[in-house]
């Protein structure tokens, strides 16, 4: 086994968890009674995050400098965006009584994570120069905007913008890299 093997395995080991987690909450997320439009269009956001991440483990096939440190900081994403996952939909999701209630109950861990992930991508951009994707760069630096906007704010029409352009960011900035392994 390559180091690259060992490394994604890990990789898609705490991925398949987040989706598991996500998927979990899809159908009671949509019960009519609990539902919230904004927190619904979360989850499918992070379920397209999950995907485009693993995607993008490819990219580190070629990778020939692994030691403890890249594993750890390589695995940091995943692990985030597990976490997210499981505040969002919480690991009892049937249980949830309003999902705006809840939505804004984790709020600002929610977004602290998708500030820590831009982080985390947009470092990898740095130590990659070599990577030609300035659509990826710029749409990480829309997203961590929005992150920190979503942290600062309880307003629920803000939190309605921002999931309305972090879509459409995702899909053309970072939705690029789902044709191109190697760029991403």
């Amino acid at each position: 086994m390559t180091q690259f093997e060992f490394f994604a395995v890990a990789v898609s080991i705490i991925l398949a968890l987040g989706i598991s987690r996500l998927l979990d909450g899809v159908l009671p997320s949509l019960h009519a009674a609990r539902r919230y439009w904004v927190h619904f269009l979360w989850v499918l956001h992070k379920l397209i995050n999950h995907i485009i991440w693993w995607w993008g483990t490819w990219s580190a096939n070629t990778f020939e400098g692994w030691n403890l440190a890249w594993f750890v900081w390589t695995l940091a994403g995943p692990i985030v965006l597990y976490l997210q996952a499981t505040a969002l939909v919480s690991t009892t999701p049937q249980d949830v009584e309003s999902w705006e209630e809840h939505f804004f109950k984790i709020r600002k861990w929610f977004f602290s994570g998708n500030i820590a992930i831009c982080g985390i991508l947009l470092v990898g951009r740095v130590a990659s120069p070599d990577v030609e994707v300035p659509m990826v760069t710029i749409g990480l630096m829309a997203l961590l905007v929005l992150g920190i906007i979503g942290v600062a704010t309880d307003n629920r029409k803000a939190h309605g913008i921002i999931i309305a352009v972090a879509l459409p960011i995702q899909a053309i900035g970072l939705g690029a890299a789902m044709f191109n392994p190697g760029s991403y």
